[in-house]
């Protein structure tokens, strides 16, 4: 990556999407720093948009290990292990409008007292 003139197309504290005008796309996670080209990219994205979160967390629930959903790599012997918390964290980077959710409360869940005028 060139790092001149780039986009950030999405951050969040734990890391960025950033779009660089040589058209590669920089994704960082934590410790974790990933260069894709547009088609690289979209490949990534259709594989985080399948994984299930719940069939992952069964199928390693006999491990002690709190990762338990698992990205896989090119290199055979190294696989990415991340938390339900993480994972979400993560895919809020590429799915950036699809995670904004506005969540409203309801009356009972407002513990603070105020005027009902």
């Amino acid at each position: 990556m060139c790092y001149n003139n780039t986009k950030i197309i999405s951050q969040i504290k734990e890391g960025s999407l950033i779009l660089c005008e040589c058209g590669l796309y920089t994704f960082s996670y934590n410790n974790l720093l990933f260069e894709f080209s547009k088609r690289e990219l979209q490949g990534f994205k259709n594989y985080l948009s399948k994984i299930s979160i719940s069939e992952w967390e069964k199928k390693c629930n006999c491990t002690e290990n709190c990762r338990k959903i698992p990205i896989p790599t090119n290199q055979g012997n190294l696989l990415l292990l991340f938390n339900k918390s993480e994972f979400e964290n993560m895919k809020t980077l590429f799915f950036p409008k699809e995670n904004k959710k506005n969540i409203f409360l309801k009356f009972n869940q407002i513990s603070e007292e105020f005027s009902k005028n």
